[in-house]
């Protein structure tokens, strides 16, 4: 996974690592909006991590509801009881100025401005009440300390070096705050690496590739919405078009239940919504993402019918319209999902975290 001289970023496309040294232990973590994904190496081969031996999705909230903060599926599941000391969507924060963040109106918590720039802090109620104030860093770095202390006890030793994935659209600010954070965790050495290189690496590394092709990667996570357009040649990978939307998810799904005003928690138990008024109501997104692929094609020179493959990836890409809209705006082209669309990232970062410290070259590729 080489960059290579030339005006794109063009990468070696990776064959299966295969581990020697015992003592290299390599770690991909894709932190998502709403969830987390951890990837080891572990004996012999490549597995996910069950944090807190919940489901291998860690859900992304930080709680401080007690004297210490809590994580996760603890944090998520007591949502209700004590929202009001739960922070999550940091990813839609982190590095981001005050004035350039959509303030969500279900944050149960306060987004203000720091007291001497212009740097968001997070304000949200204390364990005795109090208002607690933390840079969106520090939350980051709560959760992430908590998933290196878990990964640590999974594999039965100290960790010092991780890949950590990023989405496409972030900038320079975004992606400092986002290696700020594991450094506050306690990470010696830290390589940030886009989520659509992870999840490529995880498709190509154990399957035969074609000499020549067009690759699309579309990837709908919990909170942002990356594409990338590559062009394969003689196992060259080269980036030819990368765009995205930071402020677009699963979460915007989510938010459009939150949008229903018939519905009386105090007297309807349960709200029904068929799959097709739910797609109804969905329309405005899908014609966001619709936005999003015609301006990435616009700063190429290649066509829908040029794409040969699509990857899908995120877990927004199990919904059948998404995949609907994709397949019928790229007729012409082999699709591939996943069963486990949101792991993806994570085993591509694990197996780039092995590369690295298999080679220990200087010149691998740590995207900054």
């Amino acid at each position: 996974m080489q960059i290579l001289s030339g005006r794109e970023p063009t990468y070696n496309i990776p064959h299966k690592v295969l581990i020697n040294n015992l003592n290299i232990n390599a770690i991909g973590i894709d932190l998502g909006m709403t969830r987390c994904c951890v990837a080891v190496y572990r004996k012999d081969r490549f597995e996910l991590v069950a944090i807190d031996n919940s489901e291998r999705q860690l859900p992304t909230y930080v709680s401080f509801k007690e004297n210490k903060p809590i994580c996760g599926e603890l944090a998520f599941n007591q949502l209700h009881l004590y929202a009001n000391s739960t922070v999550f969507d940091m990813k839609r924060i982190i590095g981001r100025n005050l004035d350039d963040i959509e303030i969500n109106s279900i944050w149960p918590f306060e987004v203000t401005k720091s007291d001497n720039n212009e740097k968001s802090m997070i304000r949200v109620q204390g364990y005795d009440g109090n208002i607690v104030e933390k840079r969106p860093e520090e939350v980051s770095a709560i959760l992430l300390k908590h998933i290196k202390q878990k990964i640590e006890e999974f594999q039965g030793r100290k960790l010092d070096e991780v890949v950590i994935t990023i989405p496409v659209a972030f900038n320079v600010d975004q992606k400092i705050a986002t290696h700020v954070g594991a450094d506050l965790a306690g990470f010696k050495t830290v390589h940030l690496l886009e989520e659509p290189i992870a999840a490529s690496i995880a498709y190509f590394v154990d399957r035969p590739i074609p000499s020549n092709f067009n690759l699309l990667l579309f990837d709908l996570g919990g909170g942002t919405l990356d594409l990338c357009i590559f062009k394969v040649e003689k196992n060259n990978l080269k980036i030819i078009a990368i765009d995205g939307d930071s402020h677009l998810g699963g979460r915007d799904f989510d938010v459009i239940f939150l949008d229903v005003s018939d519905f009386d928690p105090k007297i309807d138990e349960f709200l029904t919504v068929t799959r097709q008024e739910f797609e109804k109501m969905a329309e405005p997104i899908l014609d966001r993402i619709q936005e999003i692929l015609k301006q990435t094609f616009s700063k190429t020179n290649i066509y829908a019918s040029d794409i040969n493959k699509v990857l899908l990836v995120g877990g927004g890409c199990r919904m059948p319209m998404v995949k609907s809209l994709i397949h019928d705006t790229f007729t012409k082209a082999e699709h591939f999902c996943d069963k486990n669309p949101d792991e993806m990232v994570a085993i591509g970062a694990a197996y780039y975290s092995s590369f690295i410290m298999s080679k220990n070259d200087s010149t691998a590729c740590n995207i900054m």
